[in-house]
C-alpha cells in the first residue's frame, strides 16, 4: 500500500513539474512576441523619421547646388547617397523656379487725396490687386497694396498719373531654399502621419495605442503649423507688396491753398513763451531749494574737517 502511494505521489510531482515548465515556456514566448511587435513598431517609426530627415537634407543640398551652379561637379565626384540618380536630380534642380518676395515703395506729392485714392483703386483693379491697409489724415495718405508678383514691374511703372514722384524703391528677397525645404518637410510629415494612422488602426495593446496617439498628435500639430507657415510664405511670393505714400503741397488742404493763420501763430508763440518762463522759474526754484542747501552742507563738512575745528587735521597731527 505504501509503495502504491509513493508511486502516485511521484507521478503527480513529475506531472506538476512538466506542466509548470510548459506554462513558463509559453509565458516567455508571449513576452518575446510582444517585444518583437513593439520593436517592429519602433523601428518603423524610426525609419520614417530617418526618411524625413534624409529627404529634408537632400532638398537643402539640391537648393544649394542650384544656387552655386555646381550640380555637375557634385554629380561627378559621387559624394551624395548612392541611391539617388544624379541625372534625374540635376534635371529636377534645373527646372525648380526661384521663389522671390518683391517689395516696392512709392512716394508722391498730389493735388487731391480723394482723387488719388480713386486712381489707386482703378489702377489696382487693372492688375487684379487689392488694398491691404490704408491711413489718411488732413494732408497725407498711406496705402499698402498687394499685386500679383507677375505684374509687379508693370504696376510699379504705371503710376505716373498719381502725382509728382518724390521717391521710388524696390527690394527683393530670395526664399527659394526655405520654400522648397518647407515643401519637402510637409510631404514627409504627411507620409509619417499616414503611417502612424495605419499603425493606430492595427494597434493590439493599450500601451501601443497610447504611444501611437501621442506621436500622431505631435505630428499633426507640427504639420498644421508648417502648413500655415507655407501658406503665408506662398502668399508673400504670389502677391508683392507696394507701399504708396501721398502728401499735399505745403500749406494746402483738399480745398486748395491755405493761408497761414497769423492770430493762431501769435497764440502759439505766446503759449511757448509762457511755457519757457514757467520752466525757467522752476529751474531757479530747483537751484534754490536743492543747490543752496547742498553748498551749505559741503561748507559745513569742510569747516568741521579742515577749517577752524579741523577734526581730520588734528587727527593727522596726533598720528604724526
Amino acid at each position: 500500500m505504501k509503495d502504491k502511494m509513493k508511486s502516485i505521489l511521484m507521478i503527480v510531482g513529475v506531472s506538476a513539474v512538466v506542466l509548470f515548465g510548459l506554462y513558463f515556456a509559453s509565458c516567455r514566448n508571449g513576452e518575446k512576441l510582444q517585444f518583437a511587435k513593439s520593436a517592429s513598431y519602433e523601428s518603423a517609426v524610426y525609419s520614417d523619421a530617418v526618411v524625413e530627415e534624409s529627404a529634408s537634407f537632400r532638398s537643402s543640398k539640391m537648393m544649394k547646388a542650384t544656387a552655386t551652379n555646381g550640380i555637375n561637379s557634385v554629380s561627378n565626384s559621387g559624394m551624395l547617397d548612392s541611391s539617388i540618380n544624379f541625372e534625374e536630380s540635376g534635371d529636377v534642380e534645373a527646372t525648380q523656379e526661384r521663389k522671390i518676395i518683391k517689395t516696392g515703395a512709392l512716394s508722391f506729392e498730389v493735388k487731391n487725396l480723394s482723387e488719388t485714392e480713386e486712381k489707386i483703386g482703378a489702377w489696382l483693379e487693372g492688375f487684379g490687386g487689392y488694398i491691404a491697409d490704408t491711413w489718411t489724415n488732413r494732408n497725407n495718405m498711406n496705402v499698402t497694396v498687394k499685386v500679383p508678383a507677375s505684374s509687379f514691374e508693370d504696376a510699379m511703372n504705371s503710376t505716373g498719373d498719381f502725382g509728382e514722384l518724390l521717391s521710388r524703391s524696390i527690394s527683393t528677397e530670395d526664399v527659394s531654399e526655405n520654400y522648397y525645404d518647407l515643401e519637402t518637410r510637409l510631404e514627409t510629415r504627411r507620409i509619417l502621419q499616414a503611417k502612424l494612422e495605419s499603425y493606430l488602426a492595427g494597434a493590439k495593446s493599450i500601451s501601443d495605442l497610447l504611444e501611437i496617439e501621442r506621436q500622431l498628435n505631435d505630428v499633426t500639430s507640427e504639420l498644421e503649423s508648417m502648413e500655415k507657415q507655407f501658406r503665408r510664405l506662398s502668399n508673400q511670393i504670389d502677391f508683392s507688396t507696394i507701399s504708396i505714400s501721398c502728401r499735399l503741397p505745403a500749406n494746402t488742404t483738399e480745398a486748395g491753398f491755405e493761408t497761414p493763420d497769423f492770430l493762431q501763430g501769435l497764440k502759439d508763440f505766446g503759449y511757448n513763451a509762457l511755457q519757457f518762463l514757467c520752466n525757467f522759474g522752476l529751474g531757479i526754484l530747483y537751484i534754490i531749494l536743492v543747490g543752496v542747501p547742498s553748498v551749505l552742507l559741503i561748507a559745513l563738512l569742510y569747516w568741521l574737517c579742515f577749517g577752524k575745528i579741523g577734526l581730520v587735521r588734528k587727527l593727522f597731527n596726533k598720528l604724526k
